[in-house]
C-alpha cells in the first residue's frame, strides 16, 4: 500500500464505467464514470431532454443578443436619441405586458415544447423582415417599432412556456440547478452575442447581422424537436407547428371565457399568496430600474467611453461575463438552503455596481464594474426565479411565470423614462440614481419583510 493511496483503493477505467478496487478487502466495485455534466454544477444537463432544450436556448438567446445589440446600434445611428431608443424598446415591452397573461394561460393548457417552437419561428420571420428592409435601405423607425411590438407578442407566448417547462424536464430536486443553468446559457450568450454583433456590424453590415439572427432562431426550433412532447402529434417540425397551432387556437377560440377566467384565477392566486407577491415585487423593481442600463449602452459607449461599435459590443460582453460567473456560482450551490438571504445580498451587489457605473469615466474600471453588475443581476434573478417556482403548483405555474416574465416587459418600458432622463441629465447620472434606488428598495424590503430572509 502506497502513501499516495493509504486506503488501498485503486481505480481504472473500462468502457463507460470507472472500476474501483479495494485491494485490502479484495472487493471490486463498479460505478458509472462521471461525465462533465454529472458534476453538481452541471447535473441537470445529465437529463437528455433538458440538454436539448438547453442547446436550443443557447441558439435562441444568441439570436436575441445579436438582434438587440444590432437594433439598438441601428436606432441610435438613425436618430442619435436616447428617448427614441427607449421608444423602440418600449414597444417590445408594451405588447408583452398586454399578452403575457394570455400566454401564461395557454402555456398551462397546451404542449409547451410545441408552443416554444412556434414562437421561435415567428420571431425568425420578424427578424427576416428587418434584415430585408435594412439590406434594401428602406428601413424606417416605424418599421422597427412595429416589429418590436410584434416580437413582444410572440415573446409573450414563448417566455411562460420556456420557464414552466424546466420543472417538467428536471424535477423539483434539480430545479435550482436547472434554472441556474438556463440562466448560465443566457448569460453565456450575453458574453458572446454583443461582441459578435459588434464584429458582424463592422465586417458584414447590420443587414448581415440580422440575417445571422434568423439562422440562429431556426436552429433553435429544430433543436427543440429532440425534446419529448406531451401531446400525441408533432414529432417533426411541421407536425409540431400544426399540432401546437391547433391546440392553442382551439383553446383560445372555443374557451375565451375560460382563458379570461384562468387569467383572473392566476392573478387572484398571486394576490392572496403574500410570499409570491413579495418575490414578484423583488423581481420587478430592480429589473425596471436597473436592467435598462444595457439598452442605454450605445450612448454610454460613444459619449462617455468614446468607443465604436466593437467597443460597445465588448462592454455588453463584459457584463455578460459577470452574469455568466454569477449564474454558474448559483448553479454550483445545488439545493442551497438560504436562498432568501442570497437573493437579498445579490440584489444589494447589483445596486452598488450600477451606482458605481454612474461614476466611472475610464475603460478599465468600467469593465470591472460591469462584471460586478452582471454577477449581481444574474445571481439575484436566478435565485428569485427558483423561489417563485418552488412555491407554486404545476397547475398554475404558467400563469404565475407569465406575471414573472412581465419583468422583461417592464425592463424596456423602464428604458423610455430613463432614456428621457439620460437626454436631460446625462446617462451616468441615470445609472447612479438607478443603483442607489435599488439599494434603498432592497434594504427597506429586507427590514420590513423578514420572512423573505428566511426563505429556503
Amino acid at each position: 500500500m502506497s502513501q499516495d493511496n493509504p486506503n488501498g483503493i485503486q481505480s481504472g477505467e473500462t468502457e463507460g464505467v470507472e472500476l474501483i478496487t479495494d485491494t485490502m478487502g479484495g472487493i471490486e466495485v463498479v460505478v458509472p464514470r462521471r461525465r462533465w455534466w454529472q458534476i453538481s454544477t452541471f447535473s441537470a444537463l445529465g437529463v437528455k431532454d433538458f440538454r436539448w432544450f438547453w442547446v436550443g436556448m443557447l441558439c435562441s438567446f444568441a439570436a436575441v443578443q445579436i438582434e438587440i445589440t444590432t437594433r439598438a446600434w441601428l436606432v441610435y445611428q438613425m436618430t442619435g436619441s436616447y428617448a427614441l431608443l427607449g421608444a423602440v424598446t418600449a414597444a417590445w415591452g408594451v405588447s408583452q405586458l398586454m399578452f403575457l397573461p394570455i400566454g401564461g394561460a395557454v402555456a398551462d393548457r397546451v404542449d409547451k415544447r410545441n408552443l416554444i417552437i412556434i414562437s421561435q419561428l415567428g420571431t425568425a420571420t420578424l427578424a427576416l423582415c428587418i434584415a430585408i428592409l435594412v439590406s434594401t435601405h428602406t428601413i424606417a423607425l416605424w418599421h422597427l417599432i412595429v416589429c418590436a411590438f410584434l416580437s413582444g407578442v410572440v415573446f409573450a407566448f414563448n417566455a411562460p412556456a420556456r420557464q414552466a417547462i424546466v420543472p417538467q424536464l428536471v424535477g423539483k430536486g434539480m430545479l435550482m440547478n436547472g434554472i441556474s443553468l438556463n440562466s448560465t446559457g443566457m448569460n453565456l450568450m450575453r458574453v458572446a452575442g454583443p461582441p459578435l454583433a459588434g464584429v458582424l456590424i463592422a465586417v458584414i453590415s447590420m443587414a448581415g447581422a440580422f440575417f445571422i439572427t434568423v439562422l440562429f432562431y431556426i436552429i433553435a426550433a429544430f433543436s427543440l424537436l429532440m425534446v419529448a412532447t406531451t401531446s400525441e402529434g408533432g414529432r417533426g417540425l411541421i407536425g409540431s407547428v400544426v399540432s401546437g397551432l391547433s391546440e392553442s387556437w382551439k383553446y383560445i377560440r372555443y374557451n375565451p371565457r375560460a382563458v379570461f377566467g384562468e387569467v383572473v384565477e392566476g392573478m387572484g392566486y398571486i394576490r392572496h399568496n403574500s410570499t409570491i407577491l413579495m418575490l414578484l415585487l423583488v423581481a420587478f423593481i430592480p429589473i425596471l430600474l436597473g436592467m435598462p442600463y444595457m439598452n442605454l449602452m450605445p450612448g454610454f459607449a460613444q459619449e462617455v467611453m468614446g468607443v465604436s461599435e466593437v467597443g460597445y459590443g465588448s462592454l455588453l460582453g463584459v457584463a455578460g461575463v459577470g452574469a455568466l460567473v454569477g449564474s454558474l456560482a448559483v448553479a454550483s450551490l445545488g439545493d442551497f438552503k438560504h436562498k432568501g438571504k442570497l437573493m437579498i445580498a445579490a440584489t444589494l451587489f447589483f445596486g452598488i455596481s450600477l451606482a458605481l457605473l454612474g461614476k466611472v469615466t475610464s475603460l478599465a474600471p468600467t469593465y470591472a464594474v460591469l462584471i460586478g453588475a452582471g454577477v449581481g443581476s444574474a445571481s439575484y434573478m436566478a435565485v428569485n426565479n427558483t423561489l417563485i417556482q418552488s412555491n407554486v403548483t404545476d397547475q398554475i405555474r404558467g400563469r404565475v411565470m407569465s406575471v414573472y416574465m412581465m419583468t422583461f416587459g417592464l425592463m424596456p418600458l423602464g428604458t423610455l423614462p430613463l432614456g428621457v432622463a439620460a437626454d436631460a441629465f446625462g446617462v451616468s447620472n441615470v445609472y447612479f440614481f438607478a443603483g442607489v434606488t435599488i439599494l434603498v428598495f432592497i434594504l427597506i424590503t429586507a427590514l420590513l419583510r423578514p420572512n423573505l430572509r428566511r426563505l429556503e
